[in-house]
């Protein structure tokens, strides 16, 4: 019989990689818009784990466990930055592609770079669970394919999967959220 659980997201590709693993050990994942969910929560956190909490906690009345996430891209030659404002550097520069053209363009000396997540776990009647995923990889000099999201186009892996070129399962697999997704997917099947 499967369980309910909610990742309160409306991102349909962090949604897509939940269900991948979480449908292994028997839980059925909603995402906020399933649920017709659209409170927005402010990310106010000084780490990746107070907001991954902030969005859990805004839906932990629901009768049903809630996780959530936050994660960011750390690029050295930008001293650790964007991090955990990502998305908002993005949204700041004009949206993603312009993003990547910038740090593209600022990393031809050092294109050392990670992708890092938090998820945090909300369970009736226990204190929050976390679980950390990272990926270390490089800044490619130029995009290479169309998949994933983000700045997917602009990494690869240390261990050679380029982000926009695998395919989703591969990604999953390879990602600083599947890993984090993984060690979720462990602790729910115990």
């Amino acid at each position: 019989m499967n369980q309910e659980i909610l990742f309160a997201t409306h991102n349909k590709g962090k949604l897509r990689e939940a269900r991948a693993f979480l449908s292994k050990v028997g839980y059925v994942v909603y995402g906020l818009d399933d649920l017709f969910l659209d409170e927005k929560v402010t990310e106010s956190g000084s780490t990746y784990a107070e907001n991954a909490y902030l969005k859990a906690q805004a839906f932990s009345t629901l009768p049903f466990p809630v996780f959530s996430d936050d994660s960011g891209f750390e690029i050295a030659s930008l001293g650790g930055k964007p991090g955990l404002h990502s998305a908002r550097f993005a949204e700041e520069l004009g949206g993603y592609d312009k993003a990547m053209d910038f740090i593209v363009g600022k990393t031809r000396q050092d294109d050392r770079a990670l992708f890092r997540c938090t998820i945090c776990l909300i369970e009736k009647g226990k204190g929050p669970r976390y679980f950390e995923g990272e990926v270390k990889g490089r800044i490619l000099p130029e995009r290479h394919g169309t998949n994933g999201f983000g700045y997917d186009p602009i990494f690869e892996s240390e261990d050679g999967v380029r982000f926009g070129e695998a395919s989703e399962e591969e990604k999953t697999l390879h990602s600083h959220r599947g890993r984090a997704l993984l060690k979720l997917a462990t602790y729910l099947a115990i």
